[in-house]
């Protein structure tokens, strides 16, 4: 019988202007098909389950994940990631596009090629460009990075934001990337070459090159605006940009660097000498840093966050996307900034990931705080990905794994008194294919 998912992607083509240009039926075999069991470079796996039983977690979840958030664009534009369920007014966002663009090309397989339906959410990113082409000036043309929010009205989605979201570009270029490797026949859509020009894009629009942090938007027009060298500590992935240096031709800054190598080494500088500085105790990360003078402060005076100046919903993600460099790179970097947090964490909660709580302060919990509410997978899946760094944390890796696994998919729904949806559901998708095992970098044998 074939699967749910196959029959998504004919029902979600049947209606698209491509459907005779990529149809499930021409679709190329994946060449990394999932479960990969790719051996990482340095780190551990769970051991509370069998190989066998993580990919048949992983695998399921998908299907109820696929099943639940992708949607086909109303006008026929391709498909999208809905987050729709989470208390926002978009239906989509540029964020969830890079998740599920990394998803269905990691979770490709023999049964689920999932080729046509990547081509399908690459037609709705393409559909949807972000209109700031340079900084300080709207211009009416395409720019590869894309919008960051779209919503739908009628029978069209709009884009109700059309500046950039920087986590979302990068996810997308580097799903881009994961897509060359994994279909590398020459198709409709040349995947190498669409990821080096929205790469290129990236480091031209968002990337502060004086301090070569990661700029949260194109709408940040430039180094005289107050919060151009503010940054989301979450919107650093070097596993991503260091896939964006080997995929590149090399371009050299004025010292003679790779300009992505120096973006990695600058961020892992400023992580290790804030969370020396703000939480010397707690060893956790602020949401937000703001410049100030020769400095970083946590945090900064925004409408749209809570919390700035705590570890919060964007930071939530650092273990996870620095944990994965040091299990594809073996990068020290990586392992000493997480150690001492993952430490922390064991003891905060007694060795019990089911009291981790979503959200905290950078030191002592104050009047004010966000440490309240517990057992949200956004907060636990990545803690998981950092426990993988060394065989200490065995046993809280496997308790994580296992609380993890166990939680269904409840879009905008509750699990243990706890509202879940798509932001939840889609980290520890994520984090569930990286703990079992079977992510993959595309620029490495």
């Amino acid at each position: 019988m074939k699967s749910y998912v196959f029959f998504f992607v004919l029902a979600l083509l049947a209606t698209s202007t491509h459907a005779q240009a990529v149809s499930a039926a021409r679709a190329q075999p994946p060449a990394m098909p999932f479960p990969q069991h790719t051996p990482y470079a340095a780190g551990i796996l769970p051991d509370t389950a069998s190989r066998a039983q993580m990919d048949d977690t992983v695998r399921n979840f998908y299907k109820a994940w696929s099943a639940t958030y992708l949607k086909r664009s109303p006008d026929g534009k391709g498909c999208y990631v809905s987050i729709k369920g989470n208390s926002n007014a978009e239906d989509c966002v540029s964020e969830a596009m890079g998740y599920g663009m990394m998803i269905v090309a990691l979770m490709a397989d023999s049964k689920n090629n999932n080729h046509a339906l990547f081509d399908s959410l690459f037609d709705f990113y393409r559909a949807h460009p972000s209109r700031r082409d340079q900084p300080g000036s709207y211009r009416q043309v395409s720019s590869p990075l894309m919008a960051s929010a779209q919503k739908r009205r009628g029978q069209a989605m709009r884009d109700v934001d059309k500046t950039s979201a920087a986590d979302g570009d990068i996810d997308i270029a580097f799903s881009l990337l994961l897509a060359a490797r994994q279909w590398p026949e020459a198709g409709r859509i040349p995947y190498a070459q669409e990821a080096k020009k929205l790469i290129d894009s990236i480091f031209t629009q968002e990337i502060d090159t004086t301090f070569y942090t990661i700029i949260e938007s194109n709408a940040i027009e430039s180094d005289g605006s107050p919060d151009y060298h503010d940054f989301r500590t979450s919107d650093f992935i070097p596993a991503e940009l260091k896939a964006f240096a080997e995929a590149t031709s090399p371009t050299h800054d004025a010292t003679g660097a790779s300009r992505w190598t120096r973006v990695v080494d600058s961020n892992y500088v400023h992580l290790a000498e804030l969370q020396k500085t703000f939480s010397p105790t707690r060893h956790l990360l602020a949401d937000f840093y703001e410049r100030k003078g020769k400095s970083y402060i946590p945090g900064r005076v925004r409408k749209d966050e809570i919390f700035p100046d705590a570890y919060y919903y964007n930071a939530c993600r650092v273990p996870w996307r620095i944990g994965l460099d040091y299990l594809v790179s073996g990068d020290k970097r990586s392992k000493d900034l997480l150690k001492p947090l993952n430490q922390w964490f064991i003891d905060r909660t007694n060795g019990n990931p089911a009291r981790i709580n979503a959200g905290y302060t950078l030191k002592a919990a104050a009047p004010k705080s966000p440490e309240t509410d517990s057992l949200m997978l956004s907060f636990i899946a990545p803690l998981g990905v950092s426990a993988m760094a060394s065989p200490a944390y065995r046993h809280w890796l496997n308790k994580i794994w296992s609380l993890t696994a166990q939680a269904p998919l409840l879009p905008a729904g509750r699990f243990r008194n706890q509202d879940y949806g798509y932001y939840e559901n889609t980290i520890k998708l994520l984090c569930m294919i990286i703990m079992s095992g079977n992510y993959w970098q595309p620029t490495r044998p």
